[in-house]
């Protein structure tokens, strides 16, 4: 088969859900720390973080170490 796919922004593979996140750091530090991973400048992210953390939907817990997410709320 062949065919034409058109990306706009970045590609990144999926490893495995909460790759890349640092359980001792909380929401926010793991944000821009994946951001960084993604190959995103601290101001791109800085831009985007309001977005990013609506899309999480993980309210007061941005200030919280990932270790004591619970599994729901590890996956967003």
């Amino acid at each position: 088969d062949e065919g034409e796919a058109v990306m706009r922004g970045r590609i990144g593979s999926l490893l495995e859900v909460g790759a890349g996140f640092h359980p001792d750091l909380d929401g926010i530090e793991n944000i821009y720390l994946n951001g960084a991973i993604l190959g995103m400048s601290k101001a791109e992210i800085t831009r985007k973080l309001d977005r990013i953390i609506k899309f999480a939907d993980i309210g007061s817990f941005l200030e919280t170490p990932v270790k004591r997410y619970s599994s729901g709320m590890y996956v967003r």
